[in-house]
Order: structure tokens, then sequence, then C-alpha cells
């Protein structure tokens, strides 16, 4: 049993939380669920020595329709994250707004100055980050996603949480359900070699 002041002495690892904001935001929407960032940064703070968290997402043009939405939106998320923009490119009528490279070079620049990364999306394209940050620098790397967002190549190459159980305090507390259904969460932690510790 550790009493209080050992635990006000027990140094938290450094974590750094990265945010694929628009594949966390359509599976969110897909699985009837939204991400609430300031329940994800009070949550990990109270675990982690937060070092980085960044949200990152493609920004349209002012003369899109989602412009407005997009801006009010991402003005709410930096009252808790450092926002993260690119331009969100228009090709033969369709919008492109990949991030992956943006995070992937930013976990680079700062995982000399990190015990842990964190990195929310189930894209395979990470799935080299997650050869360079485990294997290669052998640093802990978790994913978090839905169910049906996450790439196999990063479901093969991790050991998980059990993604159903809905009384996990790593999973409640930051997706909201837009049903009263609890059973409808699917959203799930992977982490590279261990469990993270239980949030009291």
């Amino acid at each position: 049993m550790i009493d209080k002041k050992e635990k006000n002495n027990i140094v938290k690892k450094r974590l750094g939380i990265f945010i694929d904001g628009a594949n966390i935001y359509y599976a969110s929407k897909q699985a009837g669920w939204k991400l609430d960032i300031e329940k994800v940064k009070i949550l990990f703070e109270s675990i982690f020595d937060i070092q980085v968290f960044n949200y990152y997402a493609a920004l349209p043009s002012e003369s899109d329709t989602s412009y407005a939405d997009s801006k009010k939106y991402l003005s709410i998320v930096e009252k808790f994250a450092k926002v993260v923009t690119k331009p969100l490119k228009y090709i033969n009528g369709q919008k492109k707004g990949n991030v992956d490279i943006e995070i992937s070079l930013d976990v680079v620049r700062n995982l000399e100055n990190l015990d842990e990364v964190m990195v929310f999306s189930g894209d395979s394209d990470y799935f080299e980050l997650w050869k360079y940050v485990f294997v290669e620098k052998g640093k802990k790397i978790r994913f978090v996603s839905f169910k049906n967002n996450l790439a196999f190549e990063l479901k093969n190459h991790s050991s998980n949480i059990n993604p159903y159980n809905p009384s996990s305090a790593l999973i409640m507390p930051f997706f909201e359900s837009k049903s009263s259904s609890a059973s409808r969460l699917n959203a799930f932690l992977r982490s590279s070699n261990e469990k993270l510790p239980e949030a009291e």
C-alpha cells in the first residue's frame, strides 16, 4: 500500500500524445461516439507527465462550407492541446488531409524527451512509426482507436487491454456516447508491451 507521501514522490513517465483529428473524428462518428479532449488531458495528466499534447487537422479553405465549423471546433481544442494544422487539399472533387507524416515527424523529433508515445489513430500508415519507436528505439508506443478502425498491422503487433470492458478507466472517461447504450462502445487502447496503469 503506497501512502500519499510516497505517491507524491513517484516520478511520472514522460508521455507524448498525438491525435490524428480526422481519423478519430470519422471513426468516432461512425461508432456513435465523440472524443472529449479535456477528459483525455485530465485523465492522462493524472498518470503521466505530459510533454507533448498535439491535435492535428487539415483546415478547409475559407470558401469551403465546413470552414466556419472547423475553426469553431479547433478553437475549443486549442484550450487543451496544441493544434497543428495544414491546408486541406482538393483533388478531383475529393478532399485530402492526411496528417500521418506530420505526426510521425513530431514523434521522432520529440522521442528523445519521451518515455512513452500515444497516437490517437488506427491508420496502418503508422506501422512504420511503431517499428521505429518500439523495435528500433525500445520505447513504448500505444494506439487509441475503435474496433473497426484499427488496422490489422497494429493489432497484430501489440498486446491489448480488453476492448469490451465498459468499466475500463482508460476508455470511458474520454469517449462520450451519442447513444444511451453502453454496448455501443467500440474504442480500445493498444499497448506495445504492457498495460497502462489504471487511473484512480
